[in-house]
């Protein structure tokens, strides 16, 4: 575990926060070492340094990757998942460096990625020669698939998952592409796959169990409105006669250096953007999750949340900082909900997940 250069963060009335996650030593479970780190980060070091990681070189990589795809038939040997966050486009700048590897980014827009993120796309593919398709689904349909959302749970993020595994998997099926690249580091997994996975029907009906029914779960699985999003954009994988793409997790086989990371794709143009709120590194819309979580979560549960991800490495240790210290504004929330047509008040869904029980009393 990389512990960050930071003190220890010395909150306002003289507690102090673990320097490597974000738990502070003011509640009666933390307890802090010598050195400032909290007993869950001990323990994390300890299985991480007890797990057995084996990485292998560059050469290697790019070797099995170029004998198993390089002769397929296909326009595309490789679609690589380009969020415009910063793990998607380290991962997609080193794919390109293998030569003879046709790669194809795909992106998916769901109306509210963010413009500096959408600058960032730009910039980095006028520095990486690759092919871009930005898929954008009918505003018409996800518009009323997130007011259901809203209403209902507080969040958007299953319509956004439910289309990211649509198109994804209707490009490779439909363009016969044989590999599908994702940017997700080894502490994202609770049991890390193998580096290169193949999939069958079997890993493609849990996928659709877990993000398009659970979208049907929540909206109605018999709505008019569900079956219309099943009809335009799920995919029929059914048969022998089709192939799915296999799995590549480039994170997972090399050495994973977030500092390095972001070094990289400065150099490549790739920004910070600042007008995203919470955790995310691309989307708009965060202003009203983020609301809507600090207003139905306790403080320390936020801040657990907070902690497991920049233990992960899923965020920074300074991004979470900035979570805990900033307050989003009520207009802020508001304007995202005028943005999907929802004539409600942001206060009205928190009282009513509160009352649901959906928050933690605080």
């Amino acid at each position: 575990m990389t512990v960050n250069n930071y003190d220890c963060s010395i909150n306002l009335d003289g507690n102090r926060r673990c320097i490597n996650c974000v738990r502070s030593n003011n509640r009666h479970n933390v307890d802090l070492d010598e050195s400032g780190l909290c007993k869950l980060c001990q323990q994390y070091e300890e299985d991480s340094a007890n797990r057995e990681q084996v990485t292998i070189d560059w050469k290697e990589f790019a070797s099995v990757l170029r004998t198993r795809y390089c002769n397929a038939v296909s326009r595309y040997q490789c679609m690589v998942l380009l969020s415009g966050g910063k793990d998607s486009v380290y991962m997609l700048h080193l794919l390109s460096q293998i030569p003879d590897f046709r790669i194809l980014a795909v992106t998916i827009d769901h109306w509210f990625n963010s413009p500096e993120s959408e600058s960032n796309i730009r910039r980095v593919l006028k520095r990486i020669p690759v092919d871009h398709i930005n898929f954008r689904p009918s505003w018409g349909i996800i518009r009323e698939l997130y007011k259901e959302l809203i209403v209902k749970t507080g969040k958007l993020c299953l319509a956004c998952e439910a289309f990211l595994t649509t198109e994804i998997y209707r490009f490779a099926v439909e363009m016969r592409i044989p590999c599908m690249a994702w940017g997700l580091s080894r502490q994202q997994f609770k049991t890390p796959p193998d580096w290169l996975a193949e999939i069958d029907i079997t890993y493609w009906n849990k996928m659709e169990k877990r993000f398009i029914v659970s979208l049907g779960q929540v909206i109605g699985l018999e709505s008019e409105l569900y079956q219309r999003f099943r009809k335009n954009y799920v995919p029929n994988i059914a048969g022998e006669a089709v192939s799915l793409p296999d799995l590549l997790f480039p994170f997972l086989a090399l050495d994973y250096d977030p500092l390095k990371v972001e070094l990289v794709v400065q150099d490549l143009g790739w920004r910070r953007p600042t007008d995203v709120a919470g955790t995310s590194s691309n989307c708009h819309a965060q202003y009203l999750h983020t609301y809507i979580k600090q207003n139905t979560h306790s403080p320390e549960l936020l801040e657990d949340e907070l902690a497991e991800l920049v233990r992960k490495g899923v965020i920074s240790r300074q991004r979470a900082m900035a979570v805990l210290k900033t307050r989003i504004s009520r207009d802020a929330a508001n304007r995202i909900l005028a943005d999907i047509g929802c004539e409600i008040d942001v206060g009205a869904i928190v009282k009513h997940l509160l009352n649901q029980g959906e928050g933690d009393s605080k």
